[in-house]
């Protein structure tokens, strides 16, 4: 079994209610709080409403129980998303009512990307053990469990002197959604990535007012932080050759 420990689909469906807070707050914020084009507006809003309860959710676990503290967060995106869509009705020309049908129509090309790509990068990354998941899979883990924030998962009288984010994101696909650790992380990262990648492209979009050169940034942008992924294209045994004369050092040496 590689998705759901627990096989319900209730479970799934609750966690896409309570993402849908969330990212619906964070369009609120993003339409009011920034000066964005109709085409930038979903995308970044998400990615808004993706951080903010990424950091809410963490630092409300602290004090509340752990389901309490996602479903907090997201509910408090929400509202601040609404009270900016108020508070802009008398300061600000208010949102149309069919906004976020005018945002998707000019934005459905970016969705529909972001969607096609992050089932493509979820394929590639099932089980892929490059992004030292090893130490991940336990982080995640234990913080599903409800340890945010997460003690060490080998001595758990130190804390975990780790920096975490999107780890939140898994974890809460774990204790609300059902999903196993490795589902959940891996599904994060594929969210994630492609996420990223769009955001680029729509920056250098509006920077050179070019839908070439915003393609080419956004390719960049893929392997700004290295080639790891280029490694997926290159036959196994040319890798296996090649690689007989690295030497590996520190994490490459575990992760391989």
């Amino acid at each position: 079994m590689y998705w759901s420990r627990t096989g319900s689909l209730l479970d799934i469906l609750l966690w896409l209610l309570m993402g849908s807070l969330w990212a619906l707050g964070g369009w609120l914020v993003a339409a009011q709080a920034f000066q964005l084009r109709s085409r930038e507006r979903l995308l970044a809003g998400f990615a808004t409403g993706l951080l903010s309860f990424i950091t809410l959710a963490n630092l409300l676990a602290h004090i509340l129980p752990l389901t309490i503290a996602f479903w907090t967060a997201s509910l408090l995106v929400l509202l601040f998303g609404i009270g900016l869509l108020l508070a802009g009705r008398r300061y600000m020309p208010a949102l149309r009512a069919w906004s976020a049908l005018e945002d998707l129509r000019n934005a459905w090309r970016q969705v529909a990307a972001l969607l096609l790509l992050t089932v493509l990068f979820e394929m590639i990354g099932r089980g892929l053990a490059i992004f030292d998941d090893y130490l991940h899979l336990p982080l995640v883990s234990v913080m599903a469990a409800g340890q945010i924030p997460p003690r060490f998962y080998l001595d758990p009288s130190k804390p975990m002197a780790y920096h975490y984010g999107l780890q939140v994101l898994a974890a809460s696909l774990v204790r609300l959604g059902g999903l196993f650790p490795w589902s959940g992380w891996d599904l994060s990262k594929a969210l994630a990535i492609p996420l990223a990648l769009l955001l680029g492209y729509l920056w250098v979009r509006r920077l050179l007012h070019n839908t070439p050169a915003a393609s080419l940034g956004s390719f960049l942008f893929a392997f700004a932080g290295g080639a790891r992924l280029l490694l997926l294209v290159f036959p196994a045994g040319l890798l296996a050759w090649r690689f007989n004369r690295l030497l590996l050092l520190t994490s490459a040496v575990y992760t391989g």
